[in-house]
């Protein structure tokens, strides 16, 4: 799964693992269906 609130970014998860579920805008408001025991987020920050 991928969160990703850029167009352009999206992207490149989707080009190279057409299968994942790639969702958009920032990590606060996804409602993701995948479902993992493990799910790793990297590069979140917040907009104050």
């Amino acid at each position: 799964m991928c969160v990703e609130p850029s167009e352009p970014v999206r992207r490149v998860p989707v080009r190279a693992c057409p299968q994942a579920e790639v969702v958009a805008g920032p990590v606060g408001e996804a409602r993701i269906e995948a479902q993992a025991d493990l799910a790793p987020l990297s590069h979140v920050r917040s907009r104050r």
